[in-house]
């Protein structure tokens, strides 16, 4: 039913029914039925409009410890995003980097995590939320030399939480 409502209506108006549903589905606690809606929505949108819905979708899939389907939504857009150019993707295929360092963590795949951690810093060395972000990914599964390090990294970049994060990680 819900494939038929959108079925002769124009692109925009499509693209918006089908946020519409994807939230509301999201809402309502029905994943599938909302990641069927962001994947409709992902295939609507140009590539450089697409990272977005991607990690959205990446967010539903962690919830639900879907891991694979997450790995699998953000390398789909590393690759549609390599065509783009480099002012456009750098920052944004840091983001995807990082989430992949997370999920890697939650697998228990340090090694894995730390080289996507390393790439998005490769791609994005002054952005100080995605090495905060590595460091809470760190904390969080009791890697405090590795969280320390990201940390203070965030904290020289002058991301003001990862100065309290360093001071409770350095009371433990």
């Amino acid at each position: 039913l819900d494939a038929q409502i959108t079925q002769g209506i124009d692109a925009n108006k499509s693209i918006n029914l089908a946020r519409t549903l994807a939230y509301a589905y999201e809402e309502l606690g029905d994943i599938d039925k909302a990641t069927f809606w962001k994947n409709k929505l992902l295939r609507s949108l140009p590539k450089e409009d697409r990272i977005f819905v991607r990690e959205e979708l990446v967010h539903l899939y962690t919830e639900k410890a879907m891991y694979d389907k997450a790995i699998k939504t953000l390398k789909e857009g590393l690759l549609e995003r390599a065509g783009l150019k480099p002012s456009v993707s750098k920052k944004d295929d840091a983001r995807l980097y990082s989430q992949l360092g997370k999920i890697s963590l939650l697998k228990k795949e340090p090694r894995t995590a730390e080289e996507y951690f390393e790439k998005a810093y490769e791609d994005a060395p002054k952005d100080s939320w995605l090495c905060y972000n590595a460091g809470i990914a760190y904390r969080d599964i009791g890697k405090k030399d590795e969280a320390l390090r990201w940390l203070k990294r965030s904290s020289e970049l002058g991301e003001d939480r990862a100065d309290q994060a360093l001071k409770e990680l350095e009371k433990k």
